[in-house]
């Protein structure tokens, strides 16, 4: 071979490779200079589901607490102004996607600096263990000397007004319009099949088909009210497995019926698997 093209030939395959190792490289995040910090913890999608609509109005992106961590240490927050939206799940426990960042704040000695925060708690008066993981954080971070704010706001089934005021504190201290999240539309919703799909299992799994026309193709999430003898009605959110793309809307969700510690069944998965209707 020509020295010459062999030369070319190496030159070329090292550029390749040294751009290969560029777009590898550890991306910093837009946010990272940002002096606020969106930062989420969802089970059931609640959380996720405000904290994503609130970005936008900040001008800042949303992160579950564990995705953000896997990129930066704890003392990243130094410097920082935290928004906080976190639900509970279990038995005042962590959700999923926020048990590794609390195993480290719950380690950390070094104090932060200069961190403020502003918490949202989302759960359900009917549990025992009401917003514990909204309480975990905030008895942790003032642990380490970050300062709240604004007292911590704890929110009983999604009330709209706790929301809304919440929002308002948050847009005073930081000079800022927050609109209050517009309601989700409403459609009707008829159950045409419900499947058990582990029958030999103590925890049962089913797949629900339900007929819903007018909800658009491409929704991720739905919320569902839950009727109530005597008392006021609740509301869960539930990700869609799938909605048929051949214009029937038909509507599949992966329910598993929840099981507190004293047997009794959480309301939202006992009303779909045993009590609704087709």
């Amino acid at each position: 071979m020509n020295p010459i093209l062999a030369y070319l030939l190496i030159a070329v395959q090292t550029l390749a490779w040294l751009l290969w190792l560029w777009h590898r490289r550890p991306q910093q995040d837009t946010d990272d200079n940002n002096p606020l910090l969106l930062l989420y913890a969802s089970q059931g999608g609640q959380a996720e589901t405000l904290a994503q609509t609130l970005a936008p109005q900040l001008g800042i992106t949303a992160h579950n607490l564990d995705a953000w961590h896997a990129r930066h240490p704890l003392k990243a927050l130094n410097h920082k102004t935290l928004i906080l939206i976190a639900s509970t799940t279990g038995e005042g426990a962590p959700p999923d996607n926020a048990v590794r960042f609390t195993r480290t704040l719950c380690k950390q000695t070094v104090p932060l600096t200069n961190t403020r925060y502003h918490l949202l708690a989302l759960g359900d008066k009917r549990y025992p263990h009401y917003c514990a993981y909204g309480h975990i954080l905030d008895r942790e971070l003032k642990r380490l000397g970050a300062e709240a704010a604004s007292p911590i706001a704890t929110v009983d089934n999604l009330d709209p007004q706790t929301i809304a005021y919440w929002q308002q504190q948050l847009a005073a201290a930081h000079g800022l319009t927050i609109s209050t999240p517009a309601e989700a539309p409403y459609h009707n919703a008829i159950l045409r099949t419900r499947i058990l799909l582990n029958p030999d299992s103590a925890q049962p799994i089913y797949h629900l088909r339900l007929d819903c026309p007018a909800i658009p193709a491409d929704t991720p999430l739905i919320e569902i009210t839950i009727p109530q003898p005597h008392e006021q009605e609740i509301r869960r959110q539930y990700s869609v497995a799938a909605i048929a793309p051949d214009g029937s809307r038909g509507l599949d969700l992966i329910v598993r019926l929840q099981t507190h510690r004293d047997g009794t069944p959480g309301p939202g998965s006992a009303y779909l698997t045993q009590t609704l209707t087709a």
